[in-house]
């Protein structure tokens, strides 16, 4: 929110966030606690605000120096062996299961938002089912009254290539999808993001 406070100080009328993966879960929780930003354009999101990366429990937003209830990872799913790539949308998706009252409250509450929201995931996403968390956000919203757009790529991995970016695949991890997919996805969300752009006054 301070960089909100100092783009407006430098003349900024219209601030909008774009963030992938667990910068569309920033970006989303962002708009949620500050009214300002315009749009939000979130690129493999999630709907549930997440524990930090390391194993210990710690949140990894605050919001005024109060952590954000957030989901904390199934540490058993470490325990069976992997060879190549880890594929991680398991993780998260068992990481759901094992306390739903606790998910139930790390859910973002975008229907606070005073932002248009556009919502980017591919359905082969190997990382962590944003397919699944788009839909739930778009879900969360239709049940507020509110909408938003709404744009799935049945090919896709978690990379939303937009025009001109080269981001490589991890030697580490899977994303899944294809490249031409993940293509395709980013071209679809770069026009939807510089319409929604033109609308926003």
């Amino acid at each position: 929110m301070e960089g909100i406070d100092l783009l407006e100080s430098r003349g900024c009328s219209r601030v909008a966030l774009l963030g992938r993966s667990r910068g569309a879960e920033a970006a989303l929780l962002v708009a949620v606690n500050d009214t300002r930003p315009r749009a939000v354009f979130a690129l493999s999101p999630s709907s549930v605000a997440w524990a930090g990366p390391g194993l210990d429990g710690r949140p990894s937003w605050t919001v005024r120096g109060t952590g954000v209830p957030f989901v904390p990872y199934d540490l058993t799913w470490w325990e069976q062996p992997r060879e190549g790539l880890i594929e991680y949308r398991e993780l998260y998706e068992r990481s759901l299961r094992v306390d739903p009252q606790g998910t139930a409250r790390a859910h973002i509450q975008v229907e606070r938002m005073q932002a248009q929201l556009i919502l980017v995931a591919g359905a082969a996403d190997a990382l962590w089912p944003s397919d699944a968390f788009a839909r739930s956000i778009a879900q969360r919203l239709r049940d507020h009254g509110r909408t938003c757009t709404l744009l799935i790529h049945p090919e896709a991995g978690h990379r939303v290539l937009l025009p001109g970016d080269t981001t490589p695949r991890s030697q580490l991890h899977a994303h899944g999808g294809t490249d031409d997919a993940d293509a395709e996805l980013g071209h679809a969300a770069w026009n939807a993001i510089a319409e929604c752009m033109r609308g926003t006054r």
